[in-house]
């Protein structure tokens, strides 16, 4: 394995309901889905009773919901809690370590994988959220419920070979609840400079990182713009196991041109920015999309088992039972990095699929000229 390039964590956010507003914390668990509480519950919409037919439909940013962006998520005492713009009360739901069979409901894929179950939270929930949505769309006549992905169930995530051989590579079944693709969205503080240095070239403001909506950001002196286009395993923390595999790029679509925080959240950039620069930078050819981050997923599912903290263990005088935690300011050690850019193998794979398509047209005219000739 080459030489580890070293960087720092420099924030970690975790996103409790899907398309809501996330969290900043100082410290977050890796769990075999991804981080702790994050994407672990859903919005939905006109869900069918618990043991009815049908499905309810998630609810994302990405299908313009955008109010979705305007929910504030809390966690504290094993609380999730909702706050929004006109509404008087705050939404509050404990935290469940147990599944309830009673509560299960059927909800729609996401990426083409759908959960074999989800949980719903229960009428003061859905009653909270249909008054919040209604208010953003009086015409609306739909009713909105809160679900809740249990311990008990879990997403395959679909392993596409339209995003290149590292989203193949895995020899697991990897697992994740609510999130899109993969189990962590890591991004780079230099990758967004140097995009904001581009952006302001056009004249326009600059724009934060809450944009793009990652769990981890990484900053270090030894890591350039568009580093992160090269990595291929990764090292979080201090523990040792946990080693992950970058899966995809991040591929971006309009949502990064909505504000996601703030007083006016869930509004769109008026110069539809960054896409309009990521257009000109960081577009994927074969593969489409614009590219910003990675995608990573963990390189072995059990290095997120419980285990024994020995060390604490033995400061306490008993078996401190835990899983990895990575906090901010944490070693971030790129171990294996890839021969070329994700960018530049895609292009390199459009050319020659070009190649062989040229080729294959050419054998064809070769073979129909055959007769004339003989």
């Amino acid at each position: 394995m080459e030489h580890p390039t070293e960087s720092l964590i420099k924030s970690i956010h975790i996103y409790p309901v899907k398309s809501c507003q996330g969290l900043s914390v100082t410290s977050a668990t890796l769990t075999p889905y991804g981080l702790d509480y994050d994407r672990r519950w859903a919005v939905v919409s006109n869900l069918p009773a618990p043991g009815a037919e049908g499905q309810g439909q998630i609810e994302t940013q990405f299908d313009m919901n955008f109010a979705l962006a305007k929910i504030q998520t809390f966690i504290y005492h094993n609380i999730l809690s909702l706050r929004a713009p006109g509404m008087k009360t705050e939404l509050q739901i404990p935290i469940r370590a147990s599944p309830d069979p009673r509560r299960r409901v059927q909800v729609s894929a996401i990426q083409r994988t759908k959960l074999p179950y989800a949980e719903d939270e229960g009428p003061e929930a859905s009653e909270w959220l249909t008054t919040f949505m209604r208010m953003q769309k009086p015409e609306c006549t739909d009713t909105f419920h809160l679900v809740w992905c249990p311990p008990d169930a879990s997403r395959s995530l679909k392993k596409d070979p339209r995003y290149g051989p590292l989203y193949t590579d895995s020899q697991v079944d990897e697992q994740t609840a609510f999130a899109d693709t993969a189990q962590y969205h890591v991004a780079s503080e230099a990758s967004l400079q140097a995009l904001n240095e581009h952006i302001q070239g056009l004249g326009n403001t600059p724009i934060g990182m809450s944009r793009f909506r990652p769990n981890i950001v990484i900053e270090g002196s030894e890591l350039g713009a568009w580093d992160e286009d090269t990595w291929k395993v990764v090292q979080l923390g201090r523990h040792a196991k946990m080693h992950m595999r970058v899966c995809m790029p991040d591929l971006r679509c309009h949502v990064t041109s909505l504000v996601q925080e703030g007083a006016k959240a869930g509004t769109r950039d008026k110069v539809l920015q960054p896409i309009k620069s990521l257009r000109q930078m960081r577009k994927g050819v074969l593969r489409k999309g614009m590219v910003f981050g990675v995608k990573l997923n963990n390189l072995n599912p059990h290095s997120c088992d419980v285990y024994v903290d020995l060390n604490d263990a033995e400061s306490a005088g008993f078996r401190y039972e835990t899983r990895p935690v990575i906090r901010v300011g944490d070693s971030f050690q790129v171990l294996e990095r890839m021969q070329k850019s994700m960018l530049q193998a895609d292009l390199d794979e459009l050319r020659h699929s070009l190649a062989v398509n040229k080729r294959s047209e050419e054998t064809k005219v070769t073979h129909a000229d055959l007769p004339a000739r003989l």
